[in-house]
């Protein structure tokens, strides 16, 4: 993201959701930041649900977190994301969705969204 606004935010979250068709796509689970209150667009352009997890509650949210612990990996709390380039991030993406997760049988992200979806995200 160019920065970390609503709107960009959700510029963001809408163009990399609209590849998925929609009936693997049904809901959202956001946190409270300010950067996702512009929700209402989400839920209007993609046509699903929105939902907002308790504060302080990570655990409603475990896939996110897991994955969250994974990405600072890569880039640690307080990363100048500035100082990044966008191939870095898509190279942190790739390999982030090509690594096999227990959840998914040992399977990749990539390989469970292509069976459920026919969907093949390219980088």
């Amino acid at each position: 993201m160019k920065d970390g606004t609503s709107e960009e935010s959700t510029r963001v979250v809408c163009e990399k959701l609209n590849a998925i068709p929609s009936p693997y796509l049904k809901t959202l689970t956001r946190d409270r930041g300010t950067e996702n209150m512009s929700w209402q667009r989400i839920q209007t352009e993609l046509g699903i649900d929105i939902y907002f997890a308790h504060a302080y509650a990570s655990y409603e949210r475990g896939s996110n977190e897991n994955l969250n612990g994974l990405v600072r990996r890569f880039f640690p709390k307080k990363t100048d994301f500035s100082k990044i380039s966008d191939e870095e991030i898509h190279r942190v993406e790739y390999l982030l969705n090509t690594r096999p997760r227990k959840r998914f049988g040992g399977k990749t992200p990539l390989e469970v969204l292509l069976e459920l979806t026919g969907v093949a995200l390219e980088y």
